[in-house]
């Protein structure tokens, strides 16, 4: 947003090196409030980004269990770039106090977890810190008044059409 006042700004001190008379600032406001409704609408909600990073919760389950570290490393970045988004588009949950930034913090203990043992190529300390991180997310959901959302471990993989062994 201040990127686009920064540029409005420039034009106008640019353009002729005069000052704009009140029917131009309104004009160039107007403009600015509707270009800021326009990213408004184009946010993803936070259930949008949740169901995402529950995509890669499942993906990341069966690349690990199956010994895929690179796919189960490059899901786990896909799952931290899901909560960085909700925290960048969202503050506040509904109804919930504490901001979305200080909710998922919760999951950061199990992410480093993850991570190590990515990087271990372990699967007894992978599946250990997955149980940890879908903890950590029924946690979340619990602290922000979603407790009726549960996840668990998968089941059966929803993503026939990809192959999780190595």
């Amino acid at each position: 947003m201040n990127k686009i006042v920064l540029t409005l700004s420039a034009v106008i001190l640019l353009g002729g090196c005069t000052y704009p008379d009140k029917t131009e600032i309104k004009n160039l406001q107007n403009e600015v409030n509707d270009l800021k409704k326009i990213i408004e609408d184009l946010k993803p909600g936070l259930g949008d980004v949740m169901g995402e990073i529950q995509e890669h919760h499942v993906k990341l389950f069966y690349a690990g269990k199956s010994g895929n570290w690179d796919l189960a490393k490059f899901e786990l970045h896909e799952i931290q770039e899901g909560f960085d988004a909700a925290t960048r588009w969202h503050d506040k949950v509904e109804g919930v106090d504490t901001p979305v930034s200080q909710l998922i913090k919760i999951k950061d203990a199990s992410m480093q977890e993850l991570e190590s043992s990515i990087e271990k190529r372990s699967s007894n300390q992978f599946l250990f810190a997955f149980g940890h991180l879908t903890k950590a997310c029924n946690e979340c959901h619990t602290s922000a008044n979603h407790q009726f959302i549960v996840i668990q471990e998968p089941k059966g993989s929803i993503f026939t059409n990809q192959k999780f062994e190595k």
